[in-house]
């Protein structure tokens, strides 16, 4: 059964990333920028 989780979520981490080269569209949550992280200050 563990197997199995393991296969899904490499699936649909291999299909983010697909998309993401083919049209540039970026996951929901993501941060490719430090800007996007709480400022500290």
């Amino acid at each position: 059964m563990r197997r199995i989780g393991i296969v899904a979520l490499a699936c649909k981490l291999l299909i983010k990333l697909w998309k993401y080269l083919e049209k540039g569209s970026i996951p929901e949550g993501a941060c490719l920028k430090p800007s996007c992280l709480p400022d500290p200050g």
